[in-house]
């Protein structure tokens, strides 16, 4: 049995920043069964396509231990509210890339997620969310740099896009502007993932299944963030897979495939030059 099955058993929206799912995976051989869900739950746990807000800059706070007047919320507290706050991206959001959100309000008053000013390409999952307490005659002023997908430490601060003149303004903005409050980021979208084997009794070969249980903060969907991690495994295993040993004949109107193979092809032979030193050994 080659085909496998993947089904969606239950799905609930337990607010909107709990997301659950629960998928039935299989048929596998009895040993593979074991060996795929823990990969796949490792490679669900280091997903890392949130947007999270990593600096702020507060008026009138010089370190995370300030107190700010008519504010019932101490800097620390502040930041840890600002750190649970979810958003998502469409589809222009590029990743790498820094961006800014403002907050000012004046007493009294409650902020939530709804009072901050994002990018027009930036969403809160729930504007509902909590963030301070105001008193009267009192107010609040924030600015807080937000990143899609910390991937590298370099690109996190600078988009290097100097053909256009927006991206240029907003580097002069970033290299200007001090955020001396830093919040340690949590850049993983799943909150949590069970998995568990599930045998049949029969003569079969391919008698096990994956019952894998996602959670997520409401960014993405479980069922989006599983297909994303499949796409990545297979990905990395084809930028290092060697296919100088296939032959395969293409039709001269296939670029695409083409272009594809080669493409795989090379990235294979540079992983071989660059760390396995083996290339010689395959011409």
């Amino acid at each position: 049995m080659e085909n496998k099955l993947f089904s969606c058993i239950e799905s609930r929206l337990r607010g909107r920043r709990n997301y659950y799912s629960r998928f039935y995976i299989g048929p596998f051989l009895k040993n593979q069964a074991f060996l795929y869900s823990n990969v796949l739950r490792r490679v669900l746990l280091s997903d890392t396509s949130n947007i999270v807000i990593t600096a702020v800059n507060i008026v009138g706070a010089k370190h995370e231990y300030s107190l700010l007047p008519g504010v019932r919320e101490s800097s620390l507290d502040l930041l840890l509210n600002l750190k649970e706050l979810v958003f998502v991206k469409d589809i222009h959001t590029k990743f790498n890339q820094s961006y800014f959100a403002y907050l000012k309000a004046n007493g009294p008053k409650i902020i939530r997620c709804s009072d901050i000013i994002l990018p027009n390409t930036l969403y809160a999952v729930d504007n509902t969310q909590y963030i301070a307490t105001i008193s009267n005659n009192k107010s609040l002023i924030l600015k807080m740099k937000l990143t899609a997908n910390l991937l590298n430490n370099f690109y996190n601060h600078l988009n290097y896009q100097l053909n256009s003149l927006l991206s240029y303004y907003t580097n002069d903005i970033l290299e200007k502007t001090d955020f001396p409050l830093a919040i340690d980021p949590n850049f993983s979208c799943v909150n949590k993932v069970n998995s568990s084997l599930i045998s049949l009794d029969n003569l079969e070969n391919y008698n096990d299944s994956i019952s894998l249980e996602v959670w997520t903060n409401g960014s993405y969907s479980p069922r989006s963030i599983i297909q994303n991690s499949i796409k990545s495994m297979i990905n990395l295993f084809l930028s290092i897979y060697d296919i100088s040993f296939i032959d395969i004949k293409l039709d001269s109107s296939d670029n695409f495939s083409e272009n594809h193979l080669l493409s795989l092809s090379n990235r294979a032979t540079f992983f071989k030059k660059s760390f396995f030193n083996i290339c010689n050994e395959f011409n």
